[in-house]
């Protein structure tokens, strides 16, 4: 009957492993791919719609790699690029921290070398830099300015540079604020 509990034997049980186990290791390798492992595979096996669900999810593990490769081969480009460049290039979030920064960058606004990648800018920068460039994020941030361009002398290791600072707003594919690129170029021997 019915009510007769599944025994190792039963035709029951063996269609209920049949479902569950394959549910259970795609249930798994979601997880996994939750948690940024993109390598993992389920193993196909017979050809119902859990079969076709394992497939379906092979495929998007497959793509996400490979997405993820790209990603990680343009941010490698983009960083030798930023290297390269003289100008100073700082990328902020829209609460002010820190999200890539530029060897020039530090250079030219007089901040120790280190890791500053997810710190506020507040506490990398000081003095009339800060104020400086916090004055013109605020004001992104708050009127319809794109961009906002300012030539503004700066003290630096004791030396004043007079620097051309241009901060743009960042939108992401939805078009929200998603942050702010500031370029710093030093002019000082162009004044003089």
């Amino acid at each position: 009957g019915f009510d007769e509990p599944l025994s190792d034997g039963s035709i029951g049980f063996r269609l209920a492993k049949q479902v569950t186990e394959p549910i259970e290791r795609l249930a798994f390798a979601t997880a996994e791919v939750g948690a940024g492992n993109l390598d993992v595979r389920v193993e196909q096996g017979g050809r119902d719609e859990i079969a076709q669900l394992v497939v379906g999810f092979n495929r998007m593990a497959t793509d996400l790699s490979r997405n993820r490769e790209d990603l990680e081969r343009r941010r490698a480009q983009m960083e030798i690029i930023l290297r390269a460049v003289g100008a100073g290039v700082l990328s902020l979030d829209a609460d002010f921290v820190v999200r890539t920064i530029n060897p020039p960058a530090l250079r030219l606004l007089g901040v120790t070398p280190g890791e500053w990648v997810g710190v506020k800018l507040g506490e990398m920068l000081g003095g009339h830099a800060l104020e400086t460039l916090s004055a013109m994020l605020h004001r992104l941030a708050s009127g319809p300015h794109e961009t906002l361009r300012r030539q503004m002398p700066v003290a630096v290791a004791g030396e004043v540079r007079t620097l051309n600072w241009t901060a743009s707003r960042m939108h992401d594919a939805s078009g929200a604020a998603a942050g702010f690129v500031v370029v710093v170029d030093d002019v000082t021997e162009i004044m003089r």
